[in-house]
């Protein structure tokens, strides 16, 4: 028989799985952003062979999980054209996202 501890439990366990997988791919990125410097999200999904909302969605400033929510990446201000994209906006890694990736935050 199910319990109610049962349903909260797995609920917790896929609830860490989840994080476990965003702050696997911030270390991608900004491990990326890291050895490479500023790049567009269409830059970081072309070298990783992912969607380009594989990434952007990444970098939400409205979005608890995003790396600009948290402080982890920022945008420069620059533009650059992405191939039949138009125009798109370069991010660089902050201070406080070089210290997560040092301190192994997430991991």
């Amino acid at each position: 028989m199910t319990t109610l501890f049962d349903i909260l439990d797995t609920r917790t366990q896929a609830g860490h799985r989840a994080a476990s997988r965003t702050h696997e791919r911030w270390r991608q990125i900004l491990g990326l952003l890291i050895e490479r410097g500023p790049l567009t999200c269409g830059q970081i999904a072309d070298y990783y062979g992912l969607s380009d909302n594989a990434i952007s969605g990444r970098f939400g400033a409205d979005d608890p999980s995003g790396l600009r929510y948290n402080g982890y990446a920022e945008r420069t201000g620059e533009t650059r054209k992405a191939g039949g994209r138009g125009a798109a906006e370069v991010w660089r890694i902050t201070e406080a996202g070089r210290r997560w990736i040092q301190n192994g935050v997430g991991q």
